[in-house]
């Protein structure tokens, strides 16, 4: 097993440290982190071999005027998990960001990561700890709450942010298609299979990783319109892709992508997909889509119309309206929004009941309150879910977080968060679960330390340290 040698860690801290005031005004900068976790089990503990857990990481950066280069190199347990090179800025009137990539110990042809979840909820995410580059997702197992009627869709992200999710799947009735995979072809960390009309119960995932990627991407902006282009060569495949699209967002033509795969053997330059994205709005429906996708394989493959928000004369209540063409079917999706606005410092979770005849509503469900609260840099949040269906966290249905941000010497700072989970039906007082302690300390403006302690019912579960150095 290869480990960064912890001379190699320390050296870096003290130097960080000597320098971080002569590097303030420097074109030259970086960052060093460090994770350890152990698993603490009766007789022992046990070294935590996740990558999102136990760590080290050390990155620089080199600014030249408006280009930024960058490396970054990351251990985990079981050695160079991660070394990455590139940059990113403008050159001229082109905007560009381009990396190199290479996963030494995970990735390559057959090497996957392979997750599973086995509780109810209304979607299943996948983290898998660390940006890779993912050549495919594949579903290997689902159980949904109606395993032939209900709607699922899988989507990916980088650092699932609000606006960075991307759909990699259509959406599916069922689960009569698993195992099925879908291509990515992308950096990401994070997926996600959503549960549209119903909630998943229990899955599997398989990623397949590449072990080597180079990816750079240009972008150009004239006239109202964006042109962009990128380029992928990757371990699992290779593809170049096109884009045009319009900078004005309350413009008629959104975006035009042309997807052309890169195979030496078989056709050089294969053309794939053409995907043009319309915005017509018109009458009340002011959030509408129309999505025109043609195979060049197999010719007109779909057309998708999307319309939320759509106002019902109750100001609580709004329609989203899908409409899906293929060429062997139409689907016509027609869901109830509940708009409910927070009442005070506190947060109903609602949901809509569904007759048994045709569009017919039964009335409201209240599955869930949460209560959250600031005073002074103390916040205190409470969420309880009522039904069997949401969780806090795994199959918990409630939870309390305390949080505290506080100053702590020499300019730094000081966070504090304490979080308490409840089981139904448990054997402990209250239902008591599970109580995580978490706590990071800045020592100046460069360096932070952190503390993170699990304790379960069984007693101490976790314990992980953390330091961070960035000059």
């Amino acid at each position: 097993m290869r480990k960064l040698p912890a001379a190699v860690g320390g050296l870096i801290v003290v130097a960080a440290l000597a320098h971080s005031v002569a590097f303030a005004s420097s074109p030259l900068s970086g960052r060093f982190e460090s994770q350890i976790g152990l698993d603490i089990p009766a007789g022992g503990f046990t070294l935590q071999t996740a990558s999102n857990v136990t760590f080290a990481e050390f990155e620089l950066t080199y600014d030249l005027g408006d280009v930024t280069l960058f490396s970054f190199t990351s251990y985990d347990a079981t050695g160079m998990a991660l070394f990455e090179v590139g940059g990113w800025g403008i050159v001229g009137s082109l905007d560009f960001d381009s990396r190199l990539t290479f996963s030494p110990v995970l990735g390559g042809v057959g090497s996957t990561l392979d997750l599973s979840q086995s509780w109810i909820n209304p979607s299943h995410l996948y983290d898998f700890g660390r940006i890779y580059f993912v050549d495919q997702v594949e579903v290997t197992s689902l159980t949904l709450e109606d395993n032939v009627n209900t709607r699922w869709r899988v989507r990916v992200s980088k650092d699932a942010s609000s606006g960075s999710w991307m759909w990699i799947s259509d959406e599916t009735t069922g689960n009569g298609s698993v195992p099925v995979a879908f291509p990515v072809g992308k950096y990401i960390r994070y997926v996600e299979i959503v549960g549209i009309s119903g909630y998943v119960s229990d899955s599997a995932i398989s990623t397949r990783v590449s072990s080597e990627a180079f990816v750079t991407r240009v972008e150009m902006e004239t006239f109202g319109i964006s042109l962009e282009a990128e380029f992928a060569y990757a371990t699992g495949g290779s593809q170049l892709e096109f884009s045009l699209g319009s900078v004005d967002r309350d413009s008629f033509f959104d975006e035009a992508t042309l997807r052309i795969g890169l195979d030496p053997v078989t056709c050089l330059f294969c053309f794939e997909t053409v995907d043009i994205e319309l915005r017509p709005s018109f009458a009340c429906l002011e959030e509408s889509s129309l999505d025109i996708a043609f195979d060049f394989d197999d010719g007109f493959s779909e057309f998708a119309f999307d319309s939320g928000g759509i106002p019902t004369g109750l100001s609580w209540l709004s329609i989203d309206l899908s409409i899906d063409f293929s060429l062997t079917a139409k689907d016509v999706h027609i869901s109830p929004s509940l708009e409910l606005e927070d009442y005070a410092c506190v947060t109903p979770y609602v949901s809509i009941d569904f007759g048994t005849e045709t569009w017919q509503l039964d009335g409201l469900t209240l599955y869930g309150l949460r209560f959250r609260g600031e005073l002074n840099g103390v916040t205190v949040e409470d969420l309880t879910y009522l039904d069997d269906i949401h969780h806090t966290k795994e199959d918990y249905w409630e939870m309390i977080r305390i949080s505290v941000d506080g100053d702590a010497c020499c300019g730094g700072g000081f966070d504090f968060e304490t979080t308490t989970h409840f089981r139904k039906n448990h054997t402990t007082l209250f239902d008591w679960a599970e109580t995580s302690l978490e706590v990071e300390y800045d020592l100046g403006s460069n360096v932070t330390v952190g503390g993170y302690v699990e304790i379960v019912s069984t007693g101490l579960s976790d314990l992980i340290a953390s330091l961070e150095v960035v000059w």
